[in-house]
């Protein structure tokens, strides 16, 4: 299983290398325009932790793991190495799990790499209380980034598995899981 994960992550490198890309230009235009010093832990929690305030954020990287994940199984049919794949020793199920692995393996080194990057950012601001780093708070705020990948990943990777039948399959989960909130109001 740990080859077919090594292969997955080279598969997602160019995914990788783009985040990396984003997070320069994000980060070099922070500290390019913004006050990195006066920058408190309570002002980036309220623009990051708050329900609702960064509804952008959450689109984008919704849209940036699908697109991470889909690509895993279309791409083994475009270079037509998906007959080899199935013919392995190894059953479909543990294929979709290395695929879901190592896309969520990706995105949470990315996830630990963007922590460490504002962390650094915050710490230039160490004179009041607000600026120091409350590691509970950053873990929990993680462990939630974590999760939200792995589910957006299985998405991604259960919607690619199917190609276009994929789409309408998860069309109705999604539609359902609308309904089901409207009548449980969870």
């Amino acid at each position: 299983m740990m080859p077919l994960i090594n292969k997955e992550l080279k598969q997602l490198l160019p995914f990788a290398l783009l985040w990396l890309c984003l997070a320069v230009l994000f980060y070099g235009s922070e500290l390019a325009t913004v006050r990195v010093d006066e920058v408190s832990y309570l002002a980036w929690c309220k623009e990051y932790c708050d329900v609702g305030t960064n509804v952008d954020l959450v689109l984008f990287t919704i849209l940036f793991y699908m697109i991470a994940a889909y690509s895993l199984f279309p791409k083994e049919f475009d270079e037509s190495t998906v007959d080899f794949l199935r013919s392995l020793p190894i059953g479909r199920s543990t294929i979709f799990i290395a695929k879901v692995f190592a896309a969520w393996l990706l995105l949470t080194l990315l996830l630990v790499l963007d922590r460490l990057l504002q962390g650094a950012v915050l710490a230039f601001n160490t004179q009041t209380i607000t600026g120091k780093s409350y590691w509970m708070n950053d873990l929990l705020f993680f462990s939630r980034d974590c999760l939200f990948a792995l589910v957006i990943v299985s998405h991604g990777v259960f919607l690619s598995w199917f190609r276009t039948v994929g789409l309408i399959v998860y069309c109705m989960y999604l539609i359902g899981l609308i309904l089901l909130e409207q009548v449980a109001g969870v």
